[in-house]
């Protein structure tokens, strides 16, 4: 008796809120083992797991660890299987992996605007959680694309790193009063950045990025020009960039629960005028699963920046970035207010493939360049779109989701448009 109150002693102190009945007879894990993976390293799951050897045994322990590995990029499922030897156990956890090498076949169309982007992105790169990104982007004939590589952590600190270059090229219309103008618009960027994962929950990331925008008017069909706004200009600017974010998802193969949160906080130092400029985004998830085939994704995006009466503000109404079937940037803004919601029902499953109906709802709304905060708030202006979709998934590789989605808006039916793209919307 004075052994065993001893031993919860000794767990009180190392800080587990545990009950005195999950200690199974003062077992001890002798051996932690991996079966099943080929593509990733050990370490990679055992940086994702509390238990280690010599621990207690505890059930509900290993049971979060269970999700934790779930939630390891590259596994599909997994149990876990003990063995007890006198007062020893042997914790073998079994896991079914997935690629996570894919490639990217993006491509959509709204009136006047069609995309297409290809490449490939690997989750688990080396096997031990690292990112490799390339692909190349095509909007309306003009060509972009980028290179990115982000490393989570090195070996066992709590440091990682990423970096990259890209180029982002379209044609956009800028709006100078109730009449736009078409800009061909280039943007071409290096980042790096430092990342510090705080927890195994939460991480922060701090970086820069150089880049150069440039604007050119878009000839009429005369082959002039508009007399509003320049017909072309160029500006060279610096980007510090500070994000948090805690997540706090649950994967279980197909589905998800839980909730994630990120802060994101930008200031853009111009050099052609020595002129800064500041915004910051809130951006919140959570995902329920009420039925065992049914998922329901909520998303919140709240941001703002600084309110300069200009063409060219930072927030956009966009198909393929907030509001589903509503153009291509068909309205900026220096503040923003994204309601998203989606019900997806599963309706069939086959071996490898899984596929989803999703009803969805996106509404948002923006502050005009130079306008007020309660802007936001005015019933009136908030653009409403609904609509229906179908993803098709495939469950050996992490992330291969097909997407495909019709939406249009509920006060103005003239206004619509099918969205397509790889991976769920949000």
């Amino acid at each position: 008796m004075l052994i065993r109150y001893f031993l919860c002693l000794l767990v009180l102190i190392a800080g587990k809120k545990i009950s005195f009945s999950q200690i199974k007879d003062s077992f001890f894990i002798s051996k932690i083992e991996f079966e099943g993976i080929k593509n990733s390293k050990n370490r990679l799951l055992f940086k994702s797991i509390e238990s280690k050897k010599g621990d207690f045994f505890i059930d509900s322990i290993l049971k979060t660890d269970l999700q934790r590995i779930k939630n390891t990029v590259g596994v599909a499922n997994a149990y876990y299987q003990i063995d007890t030897v006198g007062q020893y156990v042997d914790v073998t956890y079994h896991v079914t992996e997935r690629k996570t090498a894919l490639p990217i076949v993006n491509f959509g169309g709204v009136e006047d605007n069609i995309w297409v982007q290809v490449g490939f992105i690997d989750n688990n790169f080396r096997g031990d959680g690292s990112q490799i990104l390339a692909y190349y982007q095509n909007i309306d004939g003009r060509s972009g694309g980028e290179l990115f590589y982000k490393q989570n952590q090195f070996g066992h600190s709590k440091w990682g790193a990423s970096g990259g270059m890209y180029r982002f090229a379209s044609e956009e219309p800028l709006y100078f009063g109730s009449q736009s103008v078409p800009y061909f618009y280039n943007n071409n960027g290096y980042t790096l950045s430092s990342i510090y994962n705080w927890t195994r929950k939460r991480k922060i990331e701090l970086g820069a990025t150089y880049f150069s925008e440039s604007y050119q008017q878009v000839a009429n069909r005369e082959g002039g020009f508009v007399d509003l706004g320049p017909i072309s200009f160029e500006q060279d600017k610096w980007l510090i960039k500070s994000f948090f974010q805690e997540d706090n998802r649950k994967y279980d193969e197909i589905y998800i629960t839980g909730n994630v949160l990120s802060l994101n906080a930008q200031q853009v130092y111009n050099t052609y005028d020595n002129s800064w400029f500041h915004n910051f985004i809130v951006q919140y998830k959570k995902y329920f699963r009420p039925r065992p085939k049914t998922n329901i994704a909520l998303r919140f995006i709240g941001g703002i920046s600084t309110n300069v009466n200009t063409p060219f503000a930072p927030f956009v109404v966009d198909s393929r970035v907030n509001i589903r079937g509503s153009g291509n940037r068909i309205e900026r803004g220096t503040a923003q207010i994204i309601f998203n919601a989606e019900i997806r029902q599963e309706f069939f499953e086959k071996k490898m493939w899984r596929g989803q109906l999703v009803a969805f709802s996106d509404m948002g709304n923006w502050r005009s360049p130079g306008g007020r905060v309660n802007e936001l708030l005015k019933a009136d202006e908030f653009r409403h779109f609904v609509g229906l979709g179908v993803r098709i998934l495939y469950t050996k590789i992490f992330g291969a989701v097909l997407r495909l989605d019709y939406g249009f808006d509920l006060h103005n039916k003239k206004q619509h448009g099918l969205v397509l793209g790889f991976g769920q919307y949000f």
